[in-house]
């Protein structure tokens, strides 16, 4: 079981999610960049209290700085924002891409705690400079696929619902059309296969039933076995014939009786079938006549056409806003001067770095955007690097934190083990989520749930 993850209001975390086997699904594109765009800002119009302070998607996974806007009543919508964001872009990418099965890897998902400045800062330029680490671009600012940089800070953005992309409801018509290509092609092969059974004498499909073989056993009827218990003589005993005798005329009884007890049992299941057949024919007979007199008697429809079913309830267009971070708040010009100044230098020190390992340029966007989206870049083998929940650039406070999150896991650990006992009054200490969202469990000062409810845009889960 994996450790739980404490999620508490007010925090800034910084986020991750990889594709499947790091294929490059998300590599840059208009159609891409529009869907990656809009099932963002349908996330973030469904789960208002998240603040996007950056976001990036690279080829194979996307990288994102939330922050929290809530009043500390309610656990934070960060799970189920980051469960509805990249299911919509799944959707939309399996079907444009004509392709099935997961797109994001399983256990990608991370989330780590910021606390400070300096982390924060760290967790930003990361974000943005990316793909100038990776050597795809010399600079963020070239990247085209879906970016939000310092300039982006206090802006509202508004995406209009891509033509033609798939994000649940019906099928996609590219689906649809597979569908009826091979269904029509699984018909010809079966009428194929129907006509060389039929060819080879073997039994058609929905053929006539096998009878029962003639002569068979009745019902209760024992074998035709001879008598037990005849005595044993030889052809020198002078009873020998008498006991011959007697034992034929047995035989002969046992065999008569049998043959009439077969007699009865067919004579009874025949006159049963005579019965059951005629009045299956009367009740055919029945339901003809009345859906004669039904379809005689209906009449014509005067109720006007219903209007073909809308199946989505996602809007034609989504509008959100990129907020400053922490510390800069209603203060966008400040923090994008700022972090401006940041990032050019981030990306003159990455520069110059590459340049003392050897590497002279870049790949560039035209490659970039030549490359084949289900291509990959290896193996999968894990890096086996640490997997942080807290970043801090003070090693004292980090130490304090760590320390904090220790306890924080061992008080989750007595409260789950009293839950397993049967105590439905046992209090989870403030951070806890799933035990909350899918148990109705009690939290330290949270708003109790509703078995079996969702999260959202609104608050707690509410029952369905």
């Amino acid at each position: 079981m994996s450790l739980p993850r404490r999620l508490l209001p007010g925090r800034t975390y910084s986020t991750t999610r990889r594709t499947a086997r790091r294929v490059f699904f998300l590599k840059p594109s208009p159609e891409t960049n529009a869907i990656v765009r809009y099932a963002l800002g349908a996330a973030l119009v469904r789960h208002p209290r998240i603040a996007l302070y950056a976001l990036l998607a690279h080829v194979n996974h996307v990288h994102a700085v939330l922050g929290d806007r809530g009043d500390g009543s309610e656990p934070w919508q960060l799970p189920a924002f980051k469960q509805y964001f990249p299911s919509l872009v799944a959707g939309a990418l399996n079907a444009r891409l004509r392709r099935g099965e997961n797109l994001w890897t399983t256990g990608s998902y991370g989330a780590v705690e910021l606390h400070g400045r300096e982390a924060l800062d760290a967790q930003l330029l990361y974000c943005w400079t990316n793909p100038t680490l990776d050597g795809q671009v010399a600079h963020p600012d070239q990247w085209t696929g879906t970016k939000f940089l310092p300039e982006d800070f206090g802006r509202t953005i508004t995406v209009e619902k891509p033509a033609g992309a798939f994000f649940g409801g019906r099928r996609p018509a590219q689906v649809l059309e597979r569908a009826a290509r091979a269904g029509d092609g699984q018909d010809d092969d079966d009428a194929g296969e129907a006509a060389d059974g039929a060819t080879a004498g073997g039994p058609a499909k929905g053929g006539p039933r096998s009878k029962r073989p003639a002569g068979g056993r009745a019902e209760g009827v024992p074998e035709e076995t001879p008598p037990v218990g005849r005595p044993a003589w030889g052809p020198g005993d002078l009873g020998g014939a008498e006991l011959a005798r007697e034992e034929r005329e047995a035989w002969r009884e046992l065999t008569e009786r049998a043959r009439a007890e077969r007699a009865r049992a067919r004579a009874k299941r025949e006159a049963k079938q005579r019965r059951g057949t005629k009045r299956r024919r009367k009740k055919v007979a029945e339901d003809k006549e009345r859906r004669r007199q039904r379809a005689k008697a209906k009449l014509p429809k005067t109720r006007p056409p219903r209007p073909p079913r809308v199946r989505t309830t996602l809007p034609d267009s989504v509008s959100f806003v990129i907020e400053p971070p922490p510390g800069f708040e209603r203060r966008p010009a400040e923090a994008t001067a700022h972090y401006r100044a940041l990032l050019d230098a981030e990306v003159e020190r990455i520069d110059a770095l590459r340049r003392e390992a050897g590497f002279q340029r870049y790949m560039g966007v035209a490659a970039v955007e030549a490359t084949d989206p289900l291509d990959a870049p290896g193996d999968t083998w894990p890096s086996f690097g640490l997997n942080p929940r807290i970043a801090c650039k003070d090693k004292e406070q980090r130490i304090e934190l760590l320390q904090g999150l220790r306890a924080w896991r061992q008080a989750m650990r007595d409260a789950r083990l009293r839950w397993s006992e049967g105590d439905r009054e046992v209090v989870f200490p403030r951070g806890a989520y799933a035990i909350w969202r899918f148990h109705a469990a009690r939290v330290e000062g949270v708003t109790p749930a509703a078995v079996g409810g969702t999260v959202g845009a609104t608050g707690p889960p509410t029952a369905a």
